[in-house]
């Protein structure tokens, strides 16, 4: 297994139909022990058991940076360390890339 008991956090994987929960899973799938954020506590938990055990689930705004410190806190309390971040939240916007403040 290329993860073997890394932890990686992954942004915006609690979404069944989403890259974040392939992502999550494929990480899952190679040893990793996977830390899923989303803007749902109960979305972010149903995700992390849906890979299995020792996977966690936390509610996370990552719009808020007071709320990423906390998340990342107790990523670190529980597991000790992060060994990799997907960002991968992000909403579809009307908007052209240059004209988004």
């Amino acid at each position: 297994m290329l993860l073997n008991s890394k932890v990686v956090i992954v942004t915006g994987a609690a979404s069944a139909r989403g890259i974040g929960k392939a992502t999550a899973k494929a990480l899952a799938a190679q040893g990793a022990r996977v830390v899923i954020l989303d803007l749902r506590k109960e979305d972010a938990e149903s995700a992390a058991h849906d890979l299995g055990e020792d996977h966690l689930g936390l509610a996370c705004d990552v719009t808020d940076k007071a709320a990423c410190i906390a998340a990342a806190k107790a990523v670190v309390d529980k597991y000790g360390r992060v060994d990799g971040l997907i960002n991968n939240a992000g909403i579809t916007q009307p908007l052209k890339t240059m004209d988004i403040e």
